[in-house]
This record gives structure tokens, C-alpha cells and sequence, in this order.
């Protein structure tokens, strides 16, 4: 069974653990916050929160049932569900399920994204990234993070993940950070010119 932590970091929620089932909340927005209350709720989760500290009394859920709680009818779909990657979080509850944890690693890596689909078990996962996003880093991201190979169509990245893997992907994201990801790319550039 995952953690608590494990279970937020692969729905896409910027929380830190600092003691066992105590997180803080500083790094969240208060939209996201409020999503998280609800889909603890919805689990079935015993917990307290005073102010920016959230303490979980209760053992997790299985992943499942964190993905039930989170869920609701025709979630991430829809126009006009956007943000300016630059200057604000994206919102995880106008996020398709599986990618909102992906998403929210690849902003914190400033790898801006302006729209994004999980596939719903019809098509292949995508991201698509703001203008001026470097693709070379982007998918180098990806070799670090994954065996499959991503396909890069002018800024928009095609994954060939099942859903179940883009929740990997996303704690495997976490790991690395905007500083190895640049000097990794620059490496990558110097061998090849």
C-alpha cells in the first residue's frame, strides 16, 4: 500500500511530509487545498488541518480508492480550464486524473505546460508546452524518467504510458531537479555539436 505522501505526490499535490502523515501546506494554493480536503473527505480519511498543517490520523487508502476520491464526472475536460504556467499553479482538480501529478512536476522544472490529456484509455497521454519550453529538455526529462521513448511534435509531447504509469512518472519527476535537468541538456548539446 502506498503512503499518504506517495498517493498526493502522483495526483499532483504540493504538500511536504515533515513528520509520518504530517504534511505542511505552505507550497499550495488554496484552491488546490481545498480539493485535497474534499477528496480526503471522500475517502474516508480521518484528519485535522489547522491553518497550513495537515495531520492524517487515519492508514491509507489504496490507490484505487485515492483515484475514487479524486475523481468526479468529466474531470479535465472542457475549454477555458487553463492557467499561465509563469505565474500560477495549476489547478489538480481541472487536471485529467492520471497526468495532473506529471503536470504539476514539469512546472515545478519550469517545463511550462498550456494543456494536457491522460488519453482515457482511448489514445496515447500528450503535453503540450508553452511557447519557447526547451524540447531538448523536455525529453530528456523523459529518458531520465522513463524506458519508453516519447515522441516530440513542435511542443507538444506524445507519451505511449498507460495511466497507471503517467502516476510513476510523476514520483519519479519529483527526484530530479531543474538544475541537474539544465546541466544534463547542456551535456546532451555539447556532445552532440
Amino acid at each position: 500500500m502506498r503512503s499518504w505522501n506517495t498517493l498526493f505526490i502522483r495526483q499532483g499535490f504540493a504538500v511536504r511530509e515533515y513528520s509520518e502523515n504530517e504534511f505542511d501546506l505552505f507550497h499550495e494554493t488554496e484552491e488546490n487545498i481545498e480539493f485535497l480536503m474534499e477528496c480526503l473527505q471522500k475517502a474516508g480519511a480521518d484528519f485535522t488541518r489547522q491553518h497550513f498543517f495537515l495531520t492524517i490520523h487515519s492508514e491509507p487508502v489504496t490507490e484505487k480508492e485515492w483515484l475514487a476520491a479524486a475523481d468526479f464526472p468529466h474531470r479535465g475536460y472542457g475549454e477555458g480550464l487553463w492557467f499561465h504556467a509563469e505565474k500560477e499553479e495549476p489547478k489538480v482538480r481541472e487536471l485529467d486524473l492520471y497526468i495532473s501529478g506529471l503536470v504539476r512536476q514539469l512546472n515545478r522544472l519550469e517545463l511550462f505546460t498550456m494543456g494536457s490529456c491522460d488519453g482515457h484509455e482511448k489514445r496515447y497521454a500528450s503535453i503540450q508546452f508553452r511557447p519557447g519550453v526547451s524540447m531538448d529538455k523536455a525529453a530528456k526529462l523523459f529518458s531520465i524518467i522513463s524506458d519508453k521513448k516519447v515522441r516530440v511534435r513542435n511542443q507538444r509531447l506524445i507519451l505511449p504510458h498507460s495511466r497507471e504509469e503517467l502516476l510513476e512518472l510523476a514520483e519519479k519527476a519529483l527526484k530530479i531537479d531543474a538544475a541537474t535537468l539544465e546541466l544534463e541538456t547542456r551535456n546532451r548539446q555539447t556532445a552532440v555539436f
